[in-house]
């Protein structure tokens, strides 16, 4: 990895049903559900995922498998987020969900996890895995701390929307 480059984040705010998200089937039309799409360099964290997953789950037979994700809420990615830098917090323990299952919506059913660390002039993505599979994801972004701050004021903005 670069360590002189820096990644650009940004979070755009989704309907769930618009998209597909198989869990928000029974969302009430008049009422979307809002989830929340993670960009990192103008790229989709689950299109990131699947370029990653694409040799594994073809290996596995199930091509179709790969970046097969559902995506948080504002208010579980913020709390994350925020928490997982906190050496006394459990998502520092056990890092923060991006994505969820597609089909049911949890986070624990099938999804990546990842760690943060920060110093005083950035905010470190690291350490990604599958919850229930040995892929190695060897990602790792590094953000400048202005920029992080600005995205996380987004999810901020957005976490009691439902």
């Amino acid at each position: 990895m670069d360590n002189t480059k820096t990644n650009q984040l940004d979070f755009k705010l989704i309907d769930a049903l618009a998209i597909g998200e198989d869990w928000a089937e029974d969302a009430d039309i008049n009422n979307p559900i809002h989830v929340v799409e993670i960009y990192i360099d103008g790229v989709e964290i689950v299109e990131i995922f699947r370029r990653v997953e694409i040799p594994y789950c073809e290996q596995e037979g199930h091509p179709d498998m790969a970046g097969s994700y559902g995506h948080e809420s504002p208010k579980q990615l913020y709390r994350d987020l925020i928490n997982a830098p906190k050496e006394s917090s459990l998502t520092y323990e056990m890092g923060v969900h991006p994505v969820c299952c597609r089909s049911c919506g949890m986070s624990c059913c099938w999804a990546v996890t990842f760690h943060v660390r920060e110093d005083e002039s950035f905010v470190w993505w690291y350490q990604f895995e599958h919850e229930h599979r040995d892929w190695e994801y060897n990602l790792e972004f590094k953000f400048t701390k202005t920029d992080y701050a600005a995205a996380m004021e987004k999810l901020l903005l957005w976490k009691d929307q439902k």
